[in-house]
């Protein structure tokens, strides 16, 4: 199986919500955790335009990570809702059978210690303290009709602002971490040509396998724990014929609407803690050319800024574009003398019938030892 397609069926088979205990919790990003670790490539590559701050960035070790909004597809981290799940959703949780097992279960005292985190033990003490020795199922009935057509309603009337709340939610969350991009190959024409400025600029090669390794910050509340509980926080795109179906929140946005609208001292529900890494991780088919991993910032609070520096490494090796001048080719070469790291230059292979590019010694290419056109 393909390593992209196991990390997905993983990813978006991890489920935890806000009423899971810390444990589950743990034991579940774990797994992530661990599939990462052992799945990362040996090496991974990052593109670099012949800009001042690239090559600024290459002597001082800095990786920068840009904010989402700087990315080139307008899709970019935008996750969609889904209606009929919306709609399947409400009719089951305001249905008369649900609503009657909900009632069962407080009059019985077996009230799992899930809902009692929701309501809160007061509230508990008060709904079961309510409810009739008695129950008349015809009026329970009736009034769950008409509770869920107040709700409905209520939605209906108010849909386009809790849409706005809805994505505004989650690019606010999005948005408070910024993204370096690196992929699995260097070979690649279309990459240098779409992120070297056409084969002018450079590649940095670097090993986060040998660096990567479990978060030790001890968090006390892990449930929304997005970084996948290691450091540094990095884990492979995956690419759909669709964007991530982020419904569990758009629910979320609604109950809180609908609380507030009761004043009811209930803590709101997330059926999914890990949405916001999904979201991040997900990219339309059309650039799975790319074979990306991205990595992440920890989440900031501070004002939202186009680019910020999110890592330090060296890397491991530089890769010369095609086109790149001999000055900027000079400039290069004499970083890594100082790195002590290697220096390549890619040339095209004439000799194959694939499009791809390969690395020869500069120092060999520049002594006219190895093919240099």
């Amino acid at each position: 199986m393909d390593k992209r397609i196991e990390f997905e069926r993983l990813l978006y088979g991890t489920t935890v919500d806000s009423l899971s205990s810390q444990e589950t919790a743990k034991v579940k990003i774990k797994t992530l955790q661990e599939w990462i670790i052992t799945n990362i490539p040996d090496r991974l590559y990052r593109f670099r335009a012949n800009t001042e701050y690239a090559v600024s960035a290459l002597r001082n070790d800095e990786i920068w990570g840009s904010n989402l909004w700087e990315f080139n597809d307008p899709y970019e981290c935008i996750p969609f809702y889904n209606l009929d799940t919306i709609q399947s959703e409400l009719e089951r949780e305001l249905s008369f059978e649900h609503i009657l097992n909900l009632i069962q279960l407080f009059k019985s005292g077996n009230i799992p210690a899930a809902m009692t985190n929701a309501f809160g033990a007061e509230m508990v003490e008060r709904i079961i303290a309510n409810i009739p020795d008695r129950l008349d199922e015809s009026a329970l009935r009736t009034n769950c009709e008409i509770m869920k057509q107040q709700i409905i309603a209520f939605i209906v009337q108010n849909f386009n602002d809790l849409c706005d709340q809805f994505f505004t939610g989650i690019l606010q969350a999005e948005s408070q971490r910024h993204i370096a991009c690196f992929s699995e190959h260097n070979d690649s024409s279309l990459m240098w040509g779409h992120y070297a400025n056409g084969h002018h600029g450079f590649c940095l090669e670097y090993d986060f396998k040998s660096i990567l390794k479990p978060c030790q910050q001890g968090c006390t509340d892990i449930k929304g724990c997005n970084n996948f509980m290691i450091t540094p926080s990095i884990a492979p795109v995956i690419y759909s014929k669709s964007r991530f179906d982020a419904t569990s929140h758009l629910l979320t946005v609604i109950q809180a609407n609908i609380i507030a609208r009761a004043e009811a001292p209930m803590e709101l529900y997330y059926g999914d803690t890990l949405l916001i890494s999904k979201c991040l991780l997900t990219k339309s088919l059309d650039w799975e050319y790319e074979k990306e991993w991205r990595l992440f910032s920890p989440p900031s609070i501070d004002s939202v800024t186009n680019h910020k520096v999110i890592f330090s490494l060296k890397p491991t090796a530089v890769y010369i574009g095609r086109r790149s001048s001999a000055e900027q080719a000079q400039i290069l070469n004499e970083i890594c003398k100082e790195k002590d790291i290697p220096c390549y230059q890619m040339i095209q292979n004439y000799h194959g019938d694939d499009f791809k590019l390969f690395p020869v010694s500069y120092a060999e290419y520049m002594k006219g030892t190895s093919p240099r056109k």
